[in-house]
């Protein structure tokens, strides 16, 4: 029988699940005419952040596969909004980076996205906010430490 904590945890495992679907969909219908998926925003935003890296470097931030970067990377190279360098540190692995017209497309992006994110976080309460990002750290922390076989 899992225990109350155990209850809570799992609760809030469902919400998480239900804010990434949601999230995801919002995403893709207010991008809907940017025809980009959220994976694909995803890779924008961390070559926004992170600068140029390699396809295995980004897949393993985000803690997926490095074949699922890749095609979305190809998505994204095929519309010209990211291209690939010479990597000096390896010969076989190229840097990905934005293009002008990606830079251009993911600023246009957050401005969207800012505009939809102020609104919403005008009915939260601030302190909620800091112990719940706080919370998603830890959560996601664990779980990238927790050995699943």
């Amino acid at each position: 029988m899992p225990t109350t904590q155990a209850k809570r945890f799992y609760r809030v495992v469902r919400e998480v699940r239900t804010a990434f679907h949601a999230l995801s969909r919002a995403s893709d219908g207010l991008h809907a005419g940017r025809r980009i998926a959220a994976a694909e925003r995803a890779v924008l935003e961390r070559l926004t952040e992170g600068g140029p890296m390699t396809v295995p470097q980004m897949a393993r931030a985000r803690r997926c596969s490095r074949q699922h970067i890749q095609a979305r990377v190809d998505a994204l190279r095929d519309r010209g909004l990211v291209r690939s360098r010479d990597n000096p540190a390896h010969r076989r692995s190229p840097l990905i980076e934005l293009s002008d017209e990606g830079v251009a497309l993911f600023a246009a992006m957050r401005a969207a996205e800012e505009v939809v994110l102020e609104r919403l976080a005008q009915e939260l309460d601030g302190e909620d906010l800091t112990v719940s990002a706080r919370t998603l750290a830890a959560l996601s922390a664990g779980l990238n430490e927790e050995e699943w076989k």
